[in-house]
């Protein structure tokens, strides 16, 4: 699941259900974020299960099977569509809120960006916990237990131990220019966000 898929609100304009099939129903919708699944393909879903879901004296007991059957024929792409926010976090993380903002506490002493061994830790380990939260925060749904909290701050150690990462494995590899790293971050969202728009993602 991608970020874009976490924050796809296509049942906004889908009539709700019982009580009752809640829990049917938002695992649905759920499945459809899981799978990374186009608006189109998960409106076509969730709008089957609320039409399905609305009778209250129905049980429902291979709802679940029928539902992830429906949800693997619409997969596409799933691993290439499961990274597609990668450009975004780089652009906005990695090179807005940490390169950037180092020059600047630099007074811009150097245009350069350095690539060390901890810069490549904390990209790709930053990346791992946000999309491992975003999963959490799909299979947790209830955010009162120990079981959430307990979860939360082994994401948030994770989280810490990159960024940890990133002083302690200063060693550079190569440096790249500043505008040279920018131009390739450019083209990367860009390019993502056209493909996002014409797949339908978001």
């Amino acid at each position: 699941m991608n970020i874009y898929s976490y924050f796809q609100r296509v049942e906004r304009n889908i009539q709700g259900v019982p009580s009752k099939h809640t829990g049917l129903y938002n695992k649905t919708i759920n499945q459809t974020k899981l799978a990374n699944l186009s608006k189109t393909s998960s409106y076509e879903i969730i709008s089957w299960a609320s039409d399905l879901l609305q009778d209250d004296n129905n049980e429902f007991t291979g709802f679940k099977e029928e539902m992830k059957k429906r949800v693997n024929e619409k997969k596409e792409h799933f691993w290439f569509r499961e990274f597609l926010d990668f450009p975004l976090y780089l652009f906005i993380y990695i090179t807005c809120l940490n390169v950037l903002y180092d020059m600047i506490g630099n007074g811009f002493q150097s245009f350069m960006v350095l690539i060390t061994p901890g810069f490549l830790i904390q990209i790709i380990g930053v990346y791992v916990s946000i999309k491992l939260l975003l999963l959490f925060l799909i299979k947790q749904p209830d955010r009162s237990t120990l079981v959430f909290w307990l979860g939360l701050a082994f994401l948030f150690f994770i989280y810490m131990l990159s960024n940890y990462a990133l002083r302690a494995f200063d060693m550079v590899i190569f440096t790249m220019p500043l505008w040279l790293w920018l131009i390739v971050q450019i083209v990367l969202l860009v390019g993502s966000y056209y493909y996002i728009k014409k797949e339908d993602l978001i």
